[in-house]
């Protein structure tokens, strides 16, 4: 080959090459967003999807505000139908309006208040019901309180047993006066019975008694009969002074045919 050739094969493959290095910037150009007329879609990078709100544990407490309760379920004070009555050993008593809807539930004693103190020394009145049963029947009896808010109760019953007997186990506060509720402890003779408040020494134990029921358990008749149940000098009803209150007692005849 003749040098001219030669040189001319040179100059055209630099043509070529220099042309191929234009065509490959021409369309990296046009890839590119924004190039201007004439470019390609410009590529929008994706968008991670955010997650939506976890659905909710029902074990959780922190899961949010509370909806609002729908009218009629009987959240709302005053409104819509009562929640169902519990019953058993504390459950509010059936008759006596100022019952109604009172069940007991316990609470922690609390701190006199002045208006507490200011109570001290009205007095205490205790209504023990009267009762009319057949022999081998059981009964409930149903104390009823009136008191200024109390720091101790100690309420003891002597009784016939002949005519009548406690029944084990059956004793209940009734209605908001115990706070952290009672206890009930039989005699050895069988013929008396102790009712202690539960809650701690100092402390507003009871609140104000308004002559709802306040405490209930249930008797056995035994015989025909008639029995009193009587309140123990033992008795103390001690106020937040730490005084006792003077008391009056009526009720508590049984007669059992």
């Amino acid at each position: 080959m003749s040098e001219r050739a030669r040189d001319i094969l040179v100059v055209v493959s630099l043509v070529v090459v220099l042309l191929a290095a234009f065509a490959g910037l021409l369309a990296l150009r046009r890839g590119r967003p924004g190039a201007g007329p004439g470019a390609g879609p410009s590529v929008v990078p994706a968008v991670p999807e955010r997650p939506g709100p976890a659905p909710l544990d029902p074990g959780r407490t922190d899961a949010g505000p509370t909806p609002p309760v729908p009218s009629g379920s009987g959240a709302d004070s005053g409104k819509g139908e009562a929640a169902a009555a519990p019953t058993g050993p504390g459950a509010p008593a059936a008759d006596g309006a100022s019952a109604v809807g009172t069940a007991w539930q316990k609470r922690a004693p609390a701190e006199f208040t002045a208006e507490d103190v200011a109570q001290c020394g009205r007095g205490v009145t205790l209504d023990l019901g009267s009762y009319e049963v057949r022999a081998g029947e059981e009964f409930e009896v149903k104390v009823r309180l009136t008191a200024p808010p109390l720091e101790s109760l100690t309420l003891r019953l002597q009784f016939d047993s002949e005519v009548v007997s406690l029944v084990p186990d059956s004793t209940a506060p009734v209605g908001p006066q115990f706070r952290s509720g009672i206890e009930c402890y039989a005699g050895r003779d069988g013929r008396s019975m102790a009712l202690i408040h539960a809650g701690a020494p100092g402390k507003k134990n009871l609140d104000a008694g308004t002559g709802s029921p306040a405490v209930t358990w249930r008797m056995r008749a035994v015989r025909p009969g008639t029995a009193r149940l009587e309140v123990a000098p033992q008795s103390s009803f001690t106020n937040a002074r730490g005084e006792d209150e003077q008391y009056s007692v009526s009720g508590g005849d049984v007669n059992v045919r």
